[in-house]
């Protein structure tokens, strides 16, 4: 039996597994659930597999981790363009209510 059937179902699970995340992102415009050190961790891990992966050729290793990695680095680009609407909402509504009254 070919085992790397294997390999690339799990290439799909896990390679995709960071694409609602990454929907939910873009709908919502904020990260506030997601932490840093969850990405920065996950974004190491990722490269790391790759290089591995590189390294051994081993195609259904190298395709997860560029799909993790990719994912990884969309949510961490989102979550600094979406810094501003990270804020709590208490927070968020003293800032908009005192660019009210300054308009005014």
């Amino acid at each position: 039996m070919d085992f790397t059937i294997f390999g690339y179902i799990g290439v799909l699970l896990t390679g995709t597994h960071l694409i609602p995340e990454v929907y939910k992102a873009i709908h919502t415009q904020h990260l506030r659930d997601v932490a840093w050190s969850m990405l920065i961790l996950f974004l190491g891990g990722s490269l790391s597999w790759a290089i591995y992966g590189y390294h051994l050729q081993d195609i259904p290793i190298i395709a997860s981790a560029s799909l993790n990695t990719s994912a990884t680095s969309i949510l961490i680009i989102l979550k600094i363009l979406y810094k501003k609407n990270d804020q709590p909402i208490a927070e968020y509504i003293k800032v908009r209510s005192k660019k009210k009254k300054d308009r005014q």
